[in-house]
């Protein structure tokens, strides 16, 4: 554990360098390993991938590191019960445009300059 975290470094030219030494390198890491599971790459023979799965609303990422549990109150045998149907109203969803000026949000503002990015 020597190492930081590298979450959202930008590694500008760095893939294009040292694919000059390796191809097909790819940095991994920079916004975490969401992105891995959905894009395909083979397997190893005898491995357990950890490539996550296709869930009810998106794809859950980093299938070997966690476990999803299906809670149901009763159910007639072992049969995967599918996922949860969750009562209306209590999903999160996108904001619509008069709830976004009511909280004083301005969706056509220009994005914020990130510190160190050429303006």
């Amino acid at each position: 554990m020597a190492f930081p975290n590298m979450i959202g470094v930008k590694p500008g030219g760095l893939d294009a360098k040292v694919r000059a030494l390796l191809p097909g390198y790819m940095t991994m890491g920079q916004t975490g390993m969401a992105g891995m599971g959905e894009m395909g790459m083979p397997v190893p023979p005898n491995s357990i991938p950890m490539v996550g799965r296709q869930g009810k609303h998106d794809f859950i990422t980093m299938g070997g590191m966690f476990t999803v549990l299906k809670v149901r109150a009763r159910l007639d045998g072992y049969k995967d019960p599918g996922w949860y149907d969750n009562p209306p109203g209590t999903l999160a969803e996108a904001a619509g445009a008069e709830s976004l000026r009511r909280d004083g949000i301005d969706v056509d503002a220009p994005a914020p300059v990130e510190p160190g990015s050429p303006a």
